[in-house]
């Protein structure tokens, strides 16, 4: 078995509920789980960035449903290579619905986005900060819609 993450982003055909980007996440809990895939969907001002992680053939069939899905398009793979290690081996896929919350608050994943250690680095290219600049754009876009809403 040969272990890769797969980092991509896209953007949502229509603005999605909270209970929708739920249920999504909890179909993909069940189907990651049978094919020993893991990672985490962020999902803010309608653009998603998903990682996936586990073996290489299993990861590309189910990036290649996910890119068919009509829920999304503009679908941008930004990383996909090799690694020895999972960032998000806890889970069959973590939810971080940026529309709902705020990072001061108490999140599950902070930690894992915001306190990552130098082993979790993957060949000189660190998904974790894709990560957190995929939230400080969603942060900051929000921030500029409020102050233009008033």
């Amino acid at each position: 078995m040969r272990l890769i993450r797969l980092l991509y982003t896209s953007q949502a055909a229509q603005q999605m509920s909270a209970q929708r980007i739920e249920q999504i996440v909890k179909v993909a809990r069940y189907k990651n789980s049978e094919a020993l895939i893991t990672g985490i969907l962020l999902y803010g001002n309608g653009q998603f960035m998903q990682v996936l992680e586990g073996d290489e053939r299993r990861v590309v069939e189910l990036f290649n449903r996910i890119a068919r899905d009509g829920r999304h398009c503009e679908v941008d793979v930004l990383v996909m290579r090799p690694t020895s290690k999972r960032l998000f081996g806890e889970w069959s896929m973590g939810l971080l619905n940026l529309e709902h919350v705020g990072l001061d608050g108490d999140l599950p994943l902070r930690d894992v986005l915001f306190n990552a250690n130098k082993e979790r680095r993957d060949a000189g290219y660190d998904v974790l900060d894709v990560l957190r600049k995929f939230i400080k754009s969603v942060q900051s876009h929000r921030v500029a819609r409020m102050a233009f809403d008033r």
